[in-house]
């Protein structure tokens, strides 16, 4: 079987800084400390699939195309931490909703990447360490 992925997305983010932690509170930054995030984002994904076949002594061979678009949005808090001009620390929680919508999407093909196929709901959890060059 092989496998062709195409695909175009987007993000969209507003972030509120709720206040600056006294760790941070001697930097002149402006994106630093607590906040909290609405985000949205989408993306598009063209799947191309060929699957091989063995029947009666012969291969043969059966292609399938769909595609799946994809939309999420939630919030997010999190503290954002800068440490010099050079490094800084970003820490988020939060969630939000997912929906996968399929253009005739073949019943007997499994996904490689469940995330792409799932609609409900997102948690999230994780870091983002910047570095400026």
């Amino acid at each position: 079987m092989t496998m062709v992925i195409s695909m175009v997305g987007w993000v969209i983010q507003l972030r509120k800084y709720v206040f600056k932690p006294a760790i941070n509170s001697s930097r002149e930054s402006s994106l630093a400390g607590v906040y909290a995030r609405l985000y949205a984002n989408g993306k598009y994904f063209v799947e191309q699939y060929e699957r091989y076949y063995y029947y009666n002594n012969t291969y043969s061979s059966i292609n399938y195309d769909y595609d799946i678009k994809q939309v999420e949005g939630g919030v997010l808090m999190g503290i954002q931490l800068i440490f010099s001009e050079k490094l800084s620390l970003d820490l988020f929680a939060g969630g939000g909703l997912h929906d996968s919508d399929f253009d005739h999407k073949p019943i007997d093909i499994d996904f490689y990447s469940p995330d792409r196929g799932y609609t409900g709901i997102v948690p999230k959890i994780g870091f983002d360490i910047g570095v400026s060059f």
